[in-house]
């Protein structure tokens, strides 16, 4: 079992609060169609978020020797 929990909560403390930020769905007034006044959404990971996220995993899975390694592209 990966601890994602564990993995993330470390991340976020390394990059700290405000550098954090740039990992979850944050959008500025006019920025989106759908969010005209912007939104600050600190539970949904944006595109970059998502992307450290698979990298924690795929650490996870080479760290525990998953046997998952040959389906790894990189």
């Amino acid at each position: 079992l990966i601890d994602m929990n564990e993995k993330s909560m470390r991340l976020l403390t390394e990059w700290g609060e405000e550098k954090s930020q740039l990992l979850f769905h944050h959008l500025e007034a006019g920025e989106h169609p759908n969010y005209p006044n912007g939104r600050t959404d600190n539970t949904h990971f944006n595109e970059l978020g998502a992307r450290k996220m698979a990298q924690l995993v795929l650490k996870g899975i080479v760290e525990q020797d998953l046997g998952l390694q040959k389906f790894i592209i990189e």
